[in-house]
């Protein structure tokens, strides 16, 4: 493997410098022209843009906003003709598209707004009892989810170029069915339905509908907040024995493993919910109760129990949060390094946004967790061409391919490189 490895890579004269990128903590700010407040709902894949709303009209009105490193707060407006107010809850993996509800002269209406169009309306299953809000967006922007009045009642739905239909409900109880979030190919939508024992957390896969069950101990209550790019991982929040009957439990659900509990912050009541997760489901993140109150959290694989995100930024990464209160973290970017949520600052509430320099894991060029033959054709790239590299790995970093551990990547990490695969 070592000959052959050295083969490949033998022409490669050019040395890969590490990038030094730091810590970032970006308040949000808010849109002029009422009271001083934002609020944050979710990140970008890429890590780049951010979707919310704050108020900017009187002391109540909402107005919708896209922000990003570029343009910083673009305030997106609303549909027209109902009072002033929107909000946004969703973005596409690229930050170009953005979904959320708005006021218009219908009533209460789910919007898509893109820099070419504008917010445009995107109609009720119900026109006597017109009401829908779009809650999250497919990584390419082509299927939007959601909910609508319709003649059952309120109903998940979905929006594409070429259709809105209903979801569906569990059946059985009142007919009250929500999709909240959706893989990044829109084939998996997650969310919440009714059937004849309570409100649960449902998956619909290519339509298929299915019930994701609830934590054992508490009451019948489960809310499928999130899911994974690929489908596979679902985040929300259940009744369980620790949280009582009227509280919440935060959880991590696979097809595999079925819903798993994810524990609670210590003091205060036991309250806790999971909000967002990353590409593969090794970051999650929500909050949590202290004696204090709620406070942003992380749950990772590598950690036995939730871990407050202010500890982290401020103890692993050097972060001023000084004058701060991270309050809830509503959403992570596809590689577990763009984090989104709200909080209390010094000018008070307002939303915040922190992007994270790439961990490294020497060795591990493609990210998956693990070192292996896998990590070959990534680990000539980054040696290779280092921007290529980061094109081909965005969640990754260079530095892995500094395998020896000498501040620069180049052809002496081979040795290293080959004994890491060898088990050396």
């Amino acid at each position: 493997m070592r000959r052959a490895l050295i083969a490949i890579v033998i022409l490669v004269s050019r040395q890969s410098a590490i990038s030094q990128d730091q810590a970032v903590f970006v308040p949000l700010g808010d849109i002029p022209g009422g009271g001083t407040y934002s609020e944050a709902w979710d990140v970008s894949e890429d890590g780049q843009s951010v979707a919310g709303g704050s108020v900017s009209y009187g002391i109540f009105g909402y107005q919708a906003f896209q922000w990003s490193f570029e343009i910083g707060l673009n305030p997106l407006g609303e549909l027209g003709g109902g009072i002033a107010d929107s909000r946004a809850f969703g973005i596409s993996g690229d930050g170009r598209i953005v979904v959320g509800n708005s006021s218009s002269f219908n009533g209460l209406e789910g919007f898509r707004w893109s820099v070419e169009t504008g917010m445009v309306g995107l109609g009720s299953l119900s026109n006597t009892f017109f009401e829908s809000s779009a809650a999250a967006v497919s990584a390419d922007g082509s299927t939007i989810v959601g909910y609508s009045n319709s003649p059952q009642g309120f109903q998940a739905c979905r929006w594409t170029d070429t259709e809105f239909v209903g979801l569906g409900d569990l059946g059985g109880g009142p007919f009250d069915s929500r999709a909240l979030a959706v893989s990044a190919d829109g084939a998996v939508i997650v969310g919440i339905g009714n059937d004849a024992t309570g409100r649960k957390a449902v998956r619909w896969e290519r339509e298929v509908l299915s019930d994701l069950g609830d934590l054992a101990g508490g009451r019948v209550l489960s809310e499928a907040w999130d899911v994974s790019r690929d489908g596979g991982v679902i985040v929300g929040a259940s009744s369980s024995a620790r949280s009582g009957s009227n509280s919440y439990e935060a959880f991590r659900w696979t097809a595999q493993g079925g819903m798993e509990a994810l524990g609670d912050l210590s003091g205060g009541g036991y309250q806790s919910i999971a909000r967002g997760v990353s590409e593969r489901g090794r970051v999650i993140v929500g909050w949590g109760m202290t004696d204090q109150g709620r406070r942003a959290v992380r749950w990772t694989p590598d950690a036995d129990e939730p871990q407050r995100l202010d500890e982290i930024f401020a103890g692993e990464f050097g972060i001023d949060l000084s004058g701060w209160t991270l309050l809830d973290c509503t959403a992570v970017s596809a590689d577990g390094r763009s984090y989104a949520g709200n909080g209390i600052g010094p000018n008070g509430g307002e939303a915040w946004f922190v992007r994270l320099p790439p961990g490294r894991s020497p060795g591990d060029l493609n990210c998956d967790g693990a070192v292996n033959n896998f990590d070959i054709d990534a680990f000539v790239l980054a040696l290779s061409d280092a921007d290529a590299y980061a094109q081909t790995y965005p969640g990754c970093t260079v530095a892995n391919a500094d395998v020896n551990e000498d501040g620069v990547v180049n052809n002496f990490d081979i040795d290293a490189f080959v004994a890491l695969l060898s088990g050396g």
